[in-house]
């Protein structure tokens, strides 16, 4: 196989694994939400939804087997191979592939499957990096960001008059909360020696963390971006939150979207953050 086939497989694998790390978290929440929340006829819907994710997560496992198997055999590692086999098949044959979803204990428990997979992809060099660009791709988050620009809709929609970030983030954490179980306000904030950094909305089947601010003078804008520069070097390095979105959300138009896309890029803000500016 020439390197750009083999560049084409590793990428492929890359991204369908990240893409059922998020399906994964997005299932285990969505379970135990049913478990231990009350859940009434209304929300027969609730479960066909997750049962729509689950056969998902199982139809990409069946493809990321195939190319793994594929990858291996180019290696020309066949005792590997039939390692790598007499390990994932049998999560198929048994139906095991979803059976930690079914009971109730270790909710965030590593997906077998996922385990497995990154185990053995772990002995090449390819598998061995922060994949960043695989983990901004994810479906979930283009969810997210149409959500997130949408923040003035669901505000005017709400028939809401906010006057503060506190106020602009909760209306969008329940719509957040609606697509994705696992959106929650942050319980304790990410500690450095400096100090504490909380954002205002955690996704952790996305790796994502959102802050919203609010300005109505230039004056103000320009010191929220300022402050959120100065967060990146103390949200870096998070084991658990890789990309971060700051919503600007602005009375009245203060910029322009060009002029506030210009700043953004001369601030040099890193990948992971994307920035979003919104007018109420």
């Amino acid at each position: 196989m020439d390197n750009e086939s083999n560049l084409y497989i590793e990428s492929k694998i890359k991204k369908l694994l990240y893409e059922m790390e998020s399906i994964d978290r997005t299932i285990q929440k969505r379970r135990e939400v049913s478990d231990y929340e009350d859940m009434d006829d209304d929300n027969h819907e609730f479960e066909i939804i997750t049962s729509e994710y689950e056969d998902d997560f199982q139809t990409i496992a069946q493809r990321v087997y195939k190319l793994i198997i594929n990858y291996i055999e180019t290696k020309g590692q066949l005792h590997y191979m039939a390692d790598f086999k007499a390990k994932l098949k049998p999560l198929f044959d048994d139906n095991a592939l979803l059976q930690q979803y079914k009971s109730n204990n270790d909710y965030f428990d590593e997906n077998l499957f996922l385990h497995e997979a990154w185990g053995f992809l772990s002995a090449y060099e390819a598998f061995s990096g922060d994949d960043l660009q695989y983990l901004l791709n994810r479906t979930g988050l283009f969810f997210l960001e149409n959500i997130l620009a949408n923040t003035a809709v669901i505000i005017h929609g709400q028939n809401l008059i906010v006057k503060s970030e506190s106020e602009v983030y909760k209306a969008v954490k329940m719509v957040c909360k609606a697509v994705f179980p696992d959106a929650s306000e942050p319980d304790t904030a990410f500690v450095k020696a400096a100090g504490e950094y909380k954002p205002d909305i955690l996704l952790p089947s996305l790796n994502c963390a959102i802050e919203y601010k609010y300005a109505e003078t230039e004056a103000k804008l320009k010191a929220t971006i300022e402050g959120v520069l100065a967060d990146v070097k103390h949200y870096s390095h998070n084991p658990n939150y890789k990309i971060f979105f700051a919503v600007f959300y602005v009375k009245p138009d203060i910029w322009g979207i060009q002029k506030f896309k210009t700043v953004w890029q001369e601030n040099e803000f890193p990948d992971n953050w994307k920035g979003l500016y919104i007018v109420g």
